[in-house]
Parts: structure tokens; C-alpha cells; sequence
């Protein structure tokens, strides 16, 4: 549960900083210069369109070099899983296998005995029932 919290919040801080970091140079690579105000709305228009747009593009590549990294880190995770977890669980069935058959087979008698107690029990209130 902890882990796929933090996964999120790497997911989300470094899409924040992907966007922050394609916003901050684009900011930055334009010199300053005086804009007119009639030009001023246009250009800052044009400006937060380019740069939605560069953010988006980055964003893409971004998630695309995630994936081969969690594609990576889950096949080294079932790889560990394949090699040393399932062989231990495994192992510990097989020695629990005995006990959990014996117990099956006493709930099994024990269900039988409870279900023919109940059964006569009905077929006499019935009985009962149709006197």
C-alpha cells in the first residue's frame, strides 16, 4: 500500500518538474524586451500555447521513458519473485499439505454429520407439520 503511494507522488513530482522545467526555459531563452501592450496579450498568448504545447510533448517522452523503466523494474521484480519467494511459499504448502488434508476430511465428516442431523430435523417438523 506505502509503495503505490509513493510511486504516485514520483509520478506526479516528476511530471511537476518535467512541466516547471519546460515553462522556466522557455521563459528564459526569450530576451526581454518591451512589448507594446497591443502586441503584449497576443504575444503572451502565442507564448502559453507553445509552451502547453512543448509541456505536452515533454510529458509524452517523459511517460514513454517511464514505461521502459517500470517494465524493467517489474520484470526484475517477478524475476525475484520467481526465483526466491514462490519456491518458499510453495515449499511451505507442500508441508502444510498433510494437516490441511486431515482438517478437510474432519470438516468434511463433521459437515455430513450436522447436515443429516439437520435433515431429520426437518423431515420430522414436517411430519409435524402435515399431522
Amino acid at each position: 500500500m506505502k509503495h503505490k503511494t509513493y510511486l504516485k507522488s514520483i509520478i506526479i513530482l516528476s511530471l511537476i518538474c518535467s512541466f516547471l522545467f519546460v515553462f522556466h526555459a522557455k521563459v528564459m531563452a526569450q530576451p526581454l524586451q518591451p512589448i507594446s501592450p497591443e502586441k503584449g496579450l497576443e504575444q503572451g498568448k502565442e507564448t502559453a500555447e507553445t509552451v502547453f504545447k512543448e509541456g505536452i510533448e515533454i510529458f509524452k517522452k517523459t511517460l514513454k521513458e517511464a514505461l521502459v523503466i517500470w517494465k524493467e523494474m517489474h520484470q526484475k521484480v517477478m524475476k525475484y519473485w520467481g526465483e526466491n519467494i514462490l519456491p518458499k511459499i510453495q515449499q511451505w504448502f507442500e508441508q502444510k499439505k498433510p494437516v490441511i488434508k486431515k482438517e478437510f476430511e474432519e470438516e468434511k465428516k463433521e459437515l455430513k454429520e450436522e447436515s443429516k442431523k439437520t435433515f431429520s430435523n426437518f423431515w420430522q417438523w414436517l411430519k409435524d407439520l402435515i399431522k
